[in-house]
């Protein structure tokens, strides 16, 4: 029998994980898969706040990752709206193939609603996201410049020259393991000049992985309901990319939502 995870990273996030954290505990339930919280960082963060600022909310980073151990070393770009460098902790998810044939990594800042299917009984052999650049021609033109940075950066991938996903929703399988196995050469390259998610759409496409869109639905942004003409109450994961601040759009969102999808008692209907 396979085993399952859903893996997700919650440092210094307790300010929105109180509010998402018992749906994850019930997709767990429902799908009778183990929740691991990664809530220790392994990775030695130093920040330098010499490199420039390059998106509004990503970071740029420099990575090194020993695999089979939890050695890593990162040094991380600055960040605007007080993002903090954490992101890369998910990278901890490496060790959890050795035990789990399939996981399902999330951000915290995730809510999985009560009617989600269980994403686990979907064929092993997709690595499951979902494109961020098919709604409108502004994120197309986004994805294409990103696509070429990356390419530009660490080398051309025969055939890309569009298709983005967001990273903080994925469905991967023992597999896809070494989507998290860095080459320290390679993100010394992106540092301070880009994104780390851009490292990881271009190494799903260099290790030729079968990349599977499952659509707005599987990981829903509240701008697509201007952009991609599906109502927030159509999806079944929403998610909250973004500053999450004390009085944020983000974190007032997640607080209305939680409480829509809970009952008076905290059990989700």
């Amino acid at each position: 029998m396979s085993k399952n995870a859903i893996v997700v990273t919650n440092i210094n996030f307790d300010n929105i994980f109180k509010y998402t954290h018992p749906f994850f505990e019930k997709y767990s339930k429902k799908t009778g898969a183990d929740l691991i919280i990664i809530d220790k960082k392994t990775i030695n963060v130093t920040n330098n706040n010499g490199l420039r600022d390059i998106d509004s909310t990503y970071e740029a980073g420099r990575l090194g990752m020993i695999r089979g151990t939890v050695n890593y070393y990162v040094e991380l770009g600055r960040y605007q709206d007080g993002y903090p460098n954490n992101r890369f902790e998910n990278l901890q998810v490496a060790k959890y193939f050795d035990t789990y044939d399939r996981i399902f990594l999330l951000d915290c800042d995730v809510i999985i609603k009560p009617n989600c299917p269980n994403y686990f009984n979907t064929n092993p052999n997709g690595l499951y996201i979902s494109r961020v650049d098919l709604h409108d021609n502004y994120r197309l033109q986004k994805s294409i410049e990103r696509v070429k940075l990356v390419q530009n950066q660490l080398g051309k991938i025969e055939g890309w020259e569009e298709s983005y996903f967001n990273s903080g929703v994925m469905m991967l399988s023992k597999q896809h393991a070494k989507l998290f196995d860095y080459n320290f050469d390679d993100i010394n390259t992106l540092y301070g000049k880009t994104q780390i998610s851009n490292f990881y759409n271009w190494n799903a496409r260099k290790l030729k992985y079968n990349i599977v869109d499952l659509g707005p639905k599987f990981n829903y942004f509240g701008s697509y309901k201007f952009f991609a003409g599906i109502k927030k109450e159509e999806a079944n994961i929403l998610h909250y990319p973004g500053p999450k601040g004390e009085n944020s759009e983000n974190l007032n969102s997640i607080i209305e939502d939680s409480k829509y999808y809970l009952g008076i008692n905290g059990s989700i209907i």
